[in-house]
């Protein structure tokens, strides 16, 4: 590997903040932007974490918010699904509100001539590189041992399911990898997950 190569940044943070792509707020804008627009994003992410969070300790045999035990892998899914939803949500939010329709459209354009993800959902792809960039920049900012837990539990839900991308594609893009204890049996430990076969 070149020394080029060593600090080439992920091509995630490459299509949110590179002119040729996304160019999310702006070269000469992007402090700005995101310092307006961070606070936000890091109360939403941290929200979205801490219900997922406890959906997974009420899977677990522990009791719901409202006193009633919970033991029903439908119950964490539902968590799940509603977090996954909200974050997609949020970037793609920010995307529209940083970027223009142009940079939108070259870079959708491109991502579809580009192996390996010529044969993937571009809105996907760029919902999934503006999601992590969020994640590393809410990351990046002070605070407590429960907001990386937070953080860390949504980048490892959406790693399990290959950031709803294919493997290649998630390489690529630089994308955190779930680790191969977490996507082989993940839930086969869970009280209530439907039989392994």
């Amino acid at each position: 590997m070149s020394a080029e190569q060593e600090t080439q940044k992920p091509l995630y943070e490459a299509i949110v903040e590179d002119e040729e792509w996304l160019n999310i707020g702006t070269e000469n804008d992007r402090h700005s932007f995101f310092a307006a627009h961070l606070p936000t994003i890091s109360k939403k992410l941290l929200n979205v974490g801490s219900m997922m969070r406890q959906g997974m300790k009420s899977d677990q045999g522990e009791d719901t918010a409202d006193g009633e035990p919970c033991e029903s892998h439908l119950y964490v899914l539902q968590h799940d699904i509603f977090g996954i939803n909200q974050c997609l949500h949020l970037a793609n939010v920010v995307l529209l509100l940083g970027t223009t329709s142009e940079h939108l459209g070259a870079t959708m354009a491109k991502i579809v001539r580009l192996a390996p993800f010529t044969d993937q959902d571009p809105t996907t792809v760029i919902a999934s590189a503006v999601l992590v960039y969020l994640l590393e920049a809410v990351a990046a900012l002070p605070g407590s041992d429960e907001k990386q837990a937070n953080l860390q539990h949504i980048r490892r839900r959406f790693a399990q399911s290959n950031w709803m991308l294919n493997a290649a594609c998630v390489t690529a893009l630089g994308l955190p990898a779930a680790d191969a204890s977490e996507t082989a049996g993940a839930d086969s430990g869970r009280k209530g997950a439907p039989p392994e076969r």
